[in-house]
């Protein structure tokens, strides 16, 4: 082969490797979240139960939970213990000092992998030892959020409504509204919570208020984010009646990976005009070869 086209050649190379960008995205590689759920029963409750799952049959382990360190857990697990009902359900359960009726505390859980397709089916109040009758109270207006991290770098944000064993609405109507924010770094659960200073001095973006009812989810992508760090967003759910039921501050980690590596577009637009300059080159080259046999 001539030495120019080998040169060409290795110039092409050379700048097309120059200017090859990896892409990098964002994905959910973790989910915290973190609620304050308010007893509003008549009664004191003393438990709180929930029931989460992954619709999509992946598995999801108790042994996998970390929990915030406050009302209901001892030595950093729930006072009731996390019950693996099969291997896509768990029930951490906990229990404390009694709530009475308007009282709140606060509550927390984080899980791995990306929250896509986990989902909550009851969470409930107790009385267990602190009323007069024990069982169960009622039934909490729990709207879980889970995220969708995709290919082209937006999270999305969901929020719907927590369905029973049979696959029905609980409540009526809510109302939230949500804030959102990205954070470098991310908070851990200990502190996520929304007095917690880390969590106030985030940059807070605003959205409407939303009513999420069964079948219409609350559903936002945030701009692309390309990046590791955390995702925050934090909604009070209310009733229909008025009532804040929970106040949820969550967050999703994100992890960020070179995904394949694209062309700029200068480096396409260099690549073409050096592939079309080394063609015309070679074409004329061979037609003065030509000439010369004739």
């Amino acid at each position: 082969m001539n030495r120019k086209v080998i040169y060409t050649i290795a110039a092409i190379t050379f700048l097309i490797g120059f200017v090859i960008q990896p892409a990098q995205a964002s994905r959910v590689t973790g989910y915290l979240s973190n609620f304050d759920v308010y007893n509003f029963t008549n009664d004191t409750v003393d438990a709180f139960e929930l029931i989460l799952v992954d619709v999509d049959g992946n598995p999801l382990n108790c042994n996998d939970a970390t929990y915030y360190p406050g009302w209901g857990t001892v030595g950093g697990i729930p006072t009731d213990g996390c019950q693996q009902l099969n291997d896509t359900t768990i029930r951490p359960r906990w229990g404390g000092d009694p709530i009475p009726p308007g009282g709140v505390v606060h509550m927390g859980i984080g899980l791995p992998g990306d929250g896509s397709t986990v989902r909550a089916i009851m969470a409930e109040w107790w009385c267990d030892n602190s009323c007069g009758s024990t069982g169960m109270k009622a039934k909490v207006s729990f709207l879980w959020q889970r995220w969708d991290g995709t290919y082209d770098c937006p999270v999305g944000d969901i929020v719907e409504p927590q369905i029973d064993s049979s696959g029905y609405e609980t409540f009526p109507p809510w109302t939230i509204q949500r804030e959102w924010a990205y954070s470098p770094t991310v908070i851990p659960l200990g502190n996520l919570t929304r007095t917690d200073p880390l969590v106030q001095a985030l940059p807070w973006n605003t959205l409407s208020q939303e009513i999420v009812t069964w079948g219409t989810p609350a559903v936002f992508y945030t701009p692309p984010m390309a990046g590791s760090g955390g995702l925050v967003f934090r909604y009070p759910v209310v009733t229909i009646q008025g009532d804040t039921a929970v106040y949820f501050t969550n967050e999703a980690v994100l992890g960020s990976w070179d995904v394949i590596p694209t062309l700029t577009e200068w480096g396409l637009i260099i690549f073409a005009v050096l592939l079309i300059g080394w063609m015309a080159w070679t074409i004329v080259r061979r037609r003065k070869a030509a000439r010369l046999r004739i």
